[in-house]
């Protein structure tokens, strides 16, 4: 089952969508029972985060810039006993810190900025952008009457030209790292 779960709010309406799969989700998780999260970019296999998943041309939203999604899944039986509980994390982001960002510090330096502003947009950039907070619940039912229970829940980062948004955050990612000092 398809659930929606975030529109771009610089989209028109029915693009910029980012749903989970959850018939995939409980596949992802089956075969990796350990892993506590994943980047959706470095598993192109995976089915669990789709954008625009009901259209033919799939693209990411322009727009986008970065997702932080946890994935919580609890199997109950026809009885209401929990059998089975998984959880992961699905980091997203924009084609460009693939390309500026292999070690992930730059992501990890938004997301810590996003954070310590409590996501309420106030951390250094000028260019119109969005931090959206995303919490949904949903249920699968089975046929033999036990359900799976969804919760996606985390933050989504828009800008309306990502291009600008990554011009001002690496000056200003890269202003912050050199006014740390440095040991001897």
């Amino acid at each position: 089952m398809i659930t929606n779960f975030y529109q771009c709010p610089y989209c028109r309406r029915g693009e910029g969508v980012v749903a989970i799969d959850t018939a995939a989700a409980v596949v992802w998780l089956g075969q990796h029972p350990d892993a506590t999260d994943f980047f959706v970019s470095e598993h192109p296999e995976q089915r669990v985060v789709r954008f625009d998943a009901d259209r033919v041309d799939v693209k990411q939203c322009p727009h986008f810039i970065s997702g932080s999604i946890n994935i919580e899944c609890s199997h109950l039986t026809p009885d209401d006993e929990l059998q089975k509980e998984q959880a992961i994390i699905a980091e997203l982001a924009h084609p460009w810190f693939a390309d500026q960002d292999t070690d992930h510090s730059l992501d990890r330096f938004l997301w810590s900025e996003v954070l310590a502003s409590d996501g309420d947009g106030t951390f250094l950039l000028t260019t119109p952008y969005h931090i959206q907070r995303v919490d949904c619940e949903h249920e699968d039912v089975e046929p033999d009457g036990s359900a799976r229970q969804f919760r996606f829940y985390g933050r989504m980062i828009a800008a309306m030209e990502p291009d600008q948004f990554f011009l001002e955050f690496r000056a200003g990612a890269e202003q912050c790292w050199s006014a740390v000092p440095t040991g001897s």
